[in-house]
């Protein structure tokens, strides 16, 4: 009886190890190291929940609030979606208020992105150096547009990410841990919500044609 109960441990300290060995090779595949040592991967940012619904927001596609570090990554990303849409609305728009939009989110994007550049370096953040994946995944495919469905294609992506900004900017100054983050989210959002509201009535216009 001792001789099977040690056999039966054996096996499931194997087992055990063996399961611990997978994780840890697995980890190390999706997993660099920046040069200031600090971990990253191709997929840094605000975690997903599975079914896509932010627990503390309630809306589709809304990340949910991890921290400081990871918000400041998935903002940049997508600061640096918005100003470079907003320069191709501004050449390839058709709808006069599309190219003004454009031209308008890549200036504001631009000034909020180096805003948070400075506060990131300051901090000690990384950001990624070009957009996270699924940020580039939209902007390729709607850059590739043109006409009204550029137009239309644009404005409801632009509806969509604002909304996302809006819910995520909001999380941010109430659950922001850094008191200088907390006040740039909060100088931010106004901006945001005047961006939303535009980008919905520009969106109506243009989803009529």
């Amino acid at each position: 009886m001792k001789k099977i109960t040690l056999n039966v441990a054996l096996a499931l300290f194997i087992g055990l190890v063996s399961a611990c060995e997978t994780k840890r090779e697995t980890t190390e595949e999706t997993t660099t190291t920046t040069e200031n040592g600090m971990a990253t991967d191709e997929n840094v940012g605000m975690e997903m929940p599975q079914d896509t619904t932010s627990i503390v927001t309630g809306k589709p596609g809304v990340p949910v609030y991890v921290s400081d570090a990871d918000f400041v990554a998935m903002a940049a990303s997508g600061g640096m979606l918005e100003v470079e849409l907003g320069k191709v609305a501004a050449e390839k728009g058709t709808h006069a208020d599309v190219k003004k939009f454009g031209k308008l989110m890549s200036t504001d994007h631009s000034k909020a992105n180096t805003e948070l550049k400075d506060l990131a370096s300051k901090k000690g953040w990384v950001r990624p150096a070009s957009m996270l994946p699924d940020h580039q995944k939209t902007y390729d495919r709607i850059s590739q547009l043109s006409g009204a469905d550029f137009d239309r294609d644009y404005m409801a992506e632009m509806v969509l990410d604002h909304e996302t900004d809006v819910a995520m900017f909001e999380q941010a100054t109430q659950k922001a841990t850094d008191t200088d983050l907390k006040a740039w989210t909060s100088k931010t959002v106004p901006t945001l919500r005047a961006h939303l509201d535009m980008a919905r009535n520009i969106n109506s216009s243009v989803s009529k044609k």
